[in-house]
């Protein structure tokens, strides 16, 4: 799952936008929940964090745990049981079902590859 970002405003400033931009309440929405990129939406966007506006962002949710002195390891813990496990001595992750069973392995993992790899492990 792909984190989700919207821009978190008030009905009144919902209002007040499509007021401003002379649009529909639709509009509004795409702008703030980026579903568009149109100049327009982007302009939106703008004028909802200038007045009070805030990004959100909706993500994964799951328990993580940072062994500093034994392994090195971080590890995940996920609602469904899934376990990912990411050496930070070696760079390798695995992803280990609710049974104990590696399900993935992910060499040289780096920042950019987590949003899949829990992606994976969340999937199980």
């Amino acid at each position: 799952m792909k984190a989700k970002r919207f821009i978190d405003v008030t009905a009144e400033t919902r209002k007040e936008l499509m007021k401003i931009f002379k649009c529909s309440t639709m509009n509004v929405w795409r702008a703030l929940n980026f579903e568009s990129e149109s100049d327009e939406c982007r302009r939106i966007r703008v004028a909802a964090l200038k007045k009070g506006g805030h990004i959100m962002t909706v993500a994964l949710e799951c328990e993580t745990v940072h062994d500093e002195v034994g392994d090195k390891c971080m590890r995940q813990y996920f609602d469904n049981g899934a376990i990912l496990e990411a050496n930070k001595a070696t760079g390798r992750t695995d992803i280990y079902d609710r049974m104990g069973v590696k399900r993935h392995t992910h060499e040289k993992t780096y920042l950019t590859d987590f949003e899949r790899l829990q992606g994976i492990a969340q999937s199980l």
